[in-house]
């Protein structure tokens, strides 16, 4: 496994706190979860946003489905029924590793859902892929706009910022 997923998978855990469940990261559950869509089998992603311009469920659905399409081909062309699975014992200690070592805080959680069936590994792995893409941006992209800006987050000050007033200089 590489360092950068390894690091983002400590970050994750770390901010998780006691509310976390890795199923809950998904798009259609976190919104639906937050009240922000409601479960409807006509609707193109099973949910309708309860606002109609709300791009995160917007926009995050259809990404969801292109990430899941995606990962559903590639899990059932490698992983062609259940049995395979579960008889990978890389596999297994990779979700094992992820469950115990990487979320130690969490291992004995009751939430942690189980690797058996190709559907397990399609959930997962499409929710791993959307925490780090589509969600890390719906939430991280935006704060370009503020730690940009250097006056509010500089690198290193080792004097005061400059002033008009020259009162405030040394």
């Amino acid at each position: 496994m590489n360092n950068q997923l390894l690091v983002l998978l400590e970050c994750w855990s770390a901010a998780a706190g006691v509310l976390h469940s890795l199923l809950l990261h998904c798009s259609p559950c976190s919104t639906d979860g937050r009240g922000m869509a409601e479960e409807d089998p006509n609707a193109p992603h099973g949910l309708r946003p309860t606002i109609n311009d709300y791009p995160f469920a917007n926009d995050g659905l259809l990404i969801w489905d292109a990430l899941k399409q995606w990962v559903s081909a590639y899990v059932t062309h490698y992983y062609p029924n259940s049995s395979v699975v579960e008889s990978d014992k890389e596999l297994q200690e990779w979700w094992k590793e992820i469950c115990t070592v990487f979320h130690g805080d969490k291992k004995d959680e009751p939430w942690w859902p189980t690797l058996r069936t190709q559907q397990d590994l399609i959930d997962i792995i499409t929710t791993i892929i959307w925490v780090a893409s589509g969600h890390h941006a719906a939430v991280n992209f935006g704060q370009y706009a503020y730690a940009g800006y250097f006056p509010n987050k500089p690198t290193i000050a080792r004097t005061k910022m400059p002033s008009e007033d020259p009162s405030d200089q040394e």
